[in-house]
């Protein structure tokens, strides 16, 4: 067998498809997946994913009647047709929308980035934010235009909402729930508090919260850079622009307790009540994940020779490390380990577990008995170490 013919036995169902479509755009016929899978010898299964995801930009669905239209497949020669069904294809450059909102989205990015890193900004966290919210709103309207999902609002007649001669699409929280179907996870969990924490500090100049919520900040960074390569692959990470930012470890030290005495004064009251109630809320494993906060330790690392070419700064991942690993690091950061909030749960839900267990057990009960124990301090003191504390 000849190759020209070994690569027509490789492509016979693509080129069917192509000719089925072809034929259905000139006559502006609808068709349905079952159609096309009947004609080409593909499972109607595989038909669906390809016309939602591979051959998405050229294909148009009549969701009340469940059938589809071809547009555009008569430009593309059967040669493209066959490049596009057997390789992802780059959306930005078949897209002139997709490609204006990822390049908006990665600008401000970096803009969020560079001015976290800046050490001449003040208000770091409040700049980071206003900037990564812009960046994450613009990514996923691009992931809408690529998946062909509504995100404007529509008034009560089905109409598109218009302010200020513009559609009005679709916030980041709104924007979120339809990307993960509103399923609660460290990521929504992560950009929910970042735009409650954004409205409580517009209009309050309050630098020192920014060392207080920095692995939020990381971590709505790393995220971000997981959604943009999943979706659009690894030519528009962030990567090769962005650096690790230096840390001087006795500056942030002194930094950080100064903070977090400012964090104490009735000026910042509001603020702190916010982060600390808002964490209290989250379940165990959404504030332990890296998605929600990263946490990392700067470890120095020493090579085996002065001029060996290893990166200075390596990234581990806890769950890649085997027991004997695990206890080596954490032998070397068990003395700069921070405390996390021994008070884990509100006086409401811990008598809503016991009441699983006592029936009869209420809210006035649970304060009787946190009295009599001591198993809290009268006031709020994180050092406290009473007998049934935490």
């Amino acid at each position: 067998m000849n190759a020209h013919h070994k690569t027509t036995r490789i492509f016979d169902k693509t080129d069917k498809a192509y000719n089925f479509l072809i034929d259905k755009e000139k006559k502006r016929d609808a068709f349905s997946a079952s159609e096309l899978a009947s004609y080409a010898g593909w499972k109607e299964k595989s038909v669906l994913t390809y016309l939602s995801k591979k051959w998405r930009l050229y294909i148009s669905k009549d969701k009340v009647n469940k059938v589809y239209f071809a547009k555009g497949i008569r430009n593309l020669t059967i040669q493209e047709f066959r490049q596009i069904h057997s390789h992802a294809v780059d959306y930005t450059e078949k897209s002139p929308e997709i490609k204006e909102l990822i390049d908006k989205s990665r600008e401000f990015a970096l803009i969020a980035v560079s001015n976290y890193n800046n050490p001449h900004f003040k208000n770091k966290t409040h700049s980071f934010i206003v900037n990564i919210v812009i960046a994450y709103t613009a990514l996923f309207h691009a992931i809408f235009e690529k998946t062909n999902t509504e995100y404007f609002y529509r008034d009560k007649d089905g109409n598109i909402e218009i302010i200020d001669e513009e559609y009005k699409a679709f916030e980041l929280i709104k924007c979120c729930n339809v990307y993960l179907n509103s399923r609660q996870s460290p990521v929504k969990a992560n950009l929910e508090f970042l735009v409650g924490l954004r409205n409580k500090i517009e209009h309050r100049n309050m630098p020192s919260v920014d060392l207080y919520v920095e692995g939020e900040c990381q971590a709505a960074l790393t995220n971000y850079e997981d959604i943009l390569t999943k979706e659009f692959g690894d030519k528009y990470s962030l990567g090769k622009s962005l650096a690790v930012s230096m840390q001087l470890s006795r500056t942030s030290q002194k930094a950080r307790i100064k903070a977090l005495k400012e964090l104490q004064t009735k000026n910042y009251k509001v603020i702190k009540k916010y982060i600390d109630g808002y964490r209290s809320e989250l379940d165990d494993a959404i504030l332990q994940s890296q998605e929600y906060r990263t946490t990392v330790f700067l470890i120095p690392k020493l090579g085996n020779h002065a001029t060996s070419a290893d990166m200075s700064i390596e990234f581990v991942k806890q769950e890649n490390l085997t027991k004997e690993e695990l206890r080596e690091y954490e032998h070397g950061i068990v003395l700069i380990k921070n405390k996390s909030n021994p008070y884990r749960y509100k006086p409401g839900k811990v008598t809503e577990l016991v009441k699983k267990q006592i029936d009869k057990f209420t809210i006035s009960i649970h304060t009787r008995c946190w009295k009599y124990y001591g198993a809290r301090p009268q006031k709020n003191d994180l050092n406290y170490k009473g007998k049934y504390c935490g």
